[in-house]
């Protein structure tokens, strides 16, 4: 998966997997665009939390 970011390109290695853990770091494809963010789950919901600040 390659992300892109402005001018800048990123390159992103990872293991597909077809599930990941609480507070596991994950590659997601939303709408068309790639993030990576740590995937939290609560109260039966799943939420992506960024993982460092803006």
């Amino acid at each position: 998966m390659a992300i892109t970011a402005g001018h800048q390109r990123a390159g992103l290695l990872g293991d597909p997997a077809p599930a990941a853990d609480s507070c596991a770091v994950v590659a997601a494809l939303i709408d068309g665009a790639a993030t990576v963010d740590r995937l939290k789950r609560e109260d039966g919901r799943i939420r992506l939390m960024p993982h460092t600040s803006a």
